[in-house]
């Protein structure tokens, strides 16, 4: 069944249609639809999410670097000589508080003997006066320095105080070099003398890697064995369970055959020219790590490693030595490469035979390694301040107490202008790149970061080094989760010229027609408002 439409209705239909006001409202609506609608969705779904962070917080914590560093003193003397104990503590706050120019401003307080328990953590100066042809000070492996005096006279007390200060700024505390760190972090310092000693300490990391790697060339000549699990619970684990509360140490060996390295010593003869011994000079040193670097597989693990080489000589260049700068035979046989570990030449003359393999003995190794170890933890050896200060050996655990703190100080002071500096990198970095992504776990770690580092400032500042690291690493690791954060990267290479290349022509072709019909449509509102004034004047 047909139906037929009225040919009046149809032409009314299509005029209205067609009409000039059914277009201009159609063209309306459609714009009112796509800017009041359209574009508000779409903006708001494709807009890049961005937790707030604490932006002033940081900038006020770069703004302020400077660090409270408290060093609690206390002096004790023997009965009947407090006047001596005055003298002296006045002649110290003269001479220790005179501050160098620096981030970090050293706090030395003096403390009552009387109000202290015997777990004063601070530094402890004794004073015994005995016959004696000059004053002397001992540092015992607690940090206790015991002076002994002559005389009791003030001048004898002025150059003991001199002697003191000198302890303890340049060794105990050595201001130099923490001054000198935070200035490299914060590119504050100009290259001097400890840019030598800073550039072999590592950097601050959580976690460390120790390799030991037996290299033997010839095998099939000389094969060596050891037993690493004996000789690192000998010697290294009453060093690394005292550095527990800085580091996470894992310890790694491995026996690597047919390892050679093509070097050519130098040779020295004697008068018969007959060789004596074969050496390598500190230029040739150099050129001995990478030929074996890529067999060592230190990069397995993801934390930074630390390689203990021990070379197995070859039987033609035994016995084989390393010569010093000023020309000496290298008691160890052992160099030390900064920031990546060190390396033994070790002489088949050493190995004493067991069971049809060689053993290497620890003691030749691990003397030479454990001191290189400290230097890259950012110890001294052999300190030196003058004839007149002797320390005591630090034992079996390789390290003493007020070597401890040391470290506790340099660490903490480390992880806080590290976090501050790595915190305004990144806030730098976003407020530059406004479409990076930052997720709530990245704003919780930066909270975390700043929370730790004003704790760890506080901590310091009280005195309490113990506090204090606990923080600063805290803080350390949440900055550098939050700067590494792969999230972070996500949307770093879409500039604004490259949104323009995807949407113009997603938008262009949409957005023109509706203009125009806009434009159009403007345009007959504003003609009929015009018609109609004129009616009415003409009217």
């Amino acid at each position: 069944m047909s139906t037929s439409v009225n040919p009046k209705h149809r032409t009314f239909l299509s005029n209205d249609f067609n009409s000039k006001k059914t277009q201009t409202w159609a063209a309306i609506s459609i714009g009112v639809v796509i800017f009041a609608f359209g574009i508000p969705i779409w903006w708001k779904t494709t807009e890049v999410y961005r937790a707030s962070l604490p932006f002033d917080e940081i900038s006020s914590l770069y703004e302020d670097k400077s660090l409270t560093v408290k060093v609690p003193i206390l002096v004790k003397v023997p009965e009947n000589a407090d006047n001596v104990a005055d003298i002296l503590t006045n002649a110290l706050k003269l001479d220790l508080n005179n501050d160098m120019k620096g981030q970090i401003k050293f706090l030395y307080s003096f403390d009552d003997m009387n109000s202290k328990s015997n777990k004063f953590t601070g530094i402890v100066i004794r004073l015994n006066v005995k016959s004696t042809e000059q004053m002397e000070a001992h540092v015992a492996k607690d940090g206790t320095i015991t002076c002994t005096l002559p005389n009791t006279e003030k001048n004898t007390i002025d150059q003991l105080s001199l002697l003191i200060r000198d302890l303890i700024k340049d060794v105990i505390i050595n201001e130099a070099l923490l001054h000198h760190m935070v200035g490299n972090i914060y590119r504050t310092t100009h290259e001097d003398r400890h840019d030598r000693n800073l550039i072999k300490v590592v950097q601050a990391n959580p976690k460390f890697e120790l390799l030991f790697s037996l290299l033997c060339p010839e095998p099939q000549v000389q094969a060596a064995t050891w037993d690493m699990e004996k000789d690192s619970e000998m010697f290294l684990t009453p060093m690394l369970n005292k550095l527990q509360h800085l580091f996470d140490f894992h310890v790694g060996s491995q026996i690597l055959y047919y390892t050679a390295i093509p070097y050519k010593p130098k040779v020295k003869k004697d008068e018969q020219n007959k060789a004596l011994y074969r050496y390598l000079t500190p230029q040739q040193l150099s050129l001995v790590i990478n030929p074996i670097e890529g067999r060592l597989g230190s990069q397995v693990s993801s934390d930074p490693t630390l390689n203990f080489v021990v070379y197995l000589t070859e039987k033609k260049f035994t016995p084989l030595y390393i010569k010093t700068e000023n020309g000496d035979l290298s008691k160890s046989n052992a160099f030390l490469v900064p920031r990546w570990g060190s390396m033994q030449f070790y002489n088949i003359k050493n190995i004493s035979e067991s069971n049809g393999l060689t053993r290497v003995d620890p003691q030749i190794f691990m003397s030479a390694f454990i001191p290189h170890l400290r230097i890259l933890l950012g110890l001294q050896n052999n300190p030196y301040v003058g004839e007149q200060i002797i320390f005591e050996d630090a034992g079996y655990e390789n390290i003493a107490d007020w070597e401890l703190n040391y470290l506790y100080r340099l660490r903490t002071v480390e992880h806080i202008a590290s976090s501050i500096h790595t915190l305004h990198s990144l806030s730098k970095l976003l407020n530059q790149i406004s479409n990076i992504v930052i997720n709530d776990n990245i704003a919780t770690e930066v909270y975390d970061a700043v929370e730790s580092i004003i704790k760890a400032k506080g901590a310091l500042k009280n005195g309490d080094l113990k506090t204090a690291l606990k923080y600063s690493k805290k803080a350390f690791i949440a900055s550098e989760t939050a700067f590494f954060d792969p999230t972070l990267l996500e949307l770093l290479y879409f500039p604004e010229d490259q949104k323009f290349a995807i949407y113009i022509p997603l938008f262009l072709p949409i957005s023109l027609p509706i203009l125009i019909s806009l434009r159009y449509a403007f345009q007959r509102c504003r003609k009929k408002d015009f018609d109609e004034e004129e009616k009415e004047k003409t009217d």
